[in-house]
């Protein structure tokens, strides 16, 4: 990717690593075919409790340790690790309203 003749390269570099990730404080409902879960992003910044969207409330929640890198405004990489060692992967777009996933189980298959 190369940047505007005007916009110097660092500047550009800035912006896609300075901005906050918007979850920060808030709860969320993702859903991916017939899986949906709730997704709630502690107010740290590095910790989101997630539990399956018909359940009550987040008392049964598992809380992970999460990562998100910023794509370009408003489109963030979010990863990371469950207690069962599958790693997850979103790409969450919060100008459209989407979440795109991946996940790998301790068998490296990906689902």
């Amino acid at each position: 990717m190369r940047p505007e003749p005007d916009q110097p390269q660092d500047e550009e570099k800035q912006i896609m690593t300075t901005e906050t990730f918007p979850a920060i404080g808030h709860i969320y409902e993702a859903s991916f075919g017939d899986l949906a879960f709730r997704l709630q992003f502690d107010s740290d910044g590095s910790t989101m409790r997630f539990t399956s969207a018909d359940a009550p409330d987040f008392g049964s929640a598992q809380a992970v340790t999460y990562r998100a890198v910023g794509i370009r405004s408003g489109v963030f990489m979010v990863t990371w690790t469950e207690a069962d060692g599958t790693t997850v992967t979103h790409v969450e777009d919060f100008e459209n309203g989407a979440v795109h996933t991946r996940s790998c189980g301790q068998t490296l298959s990906i689902a």
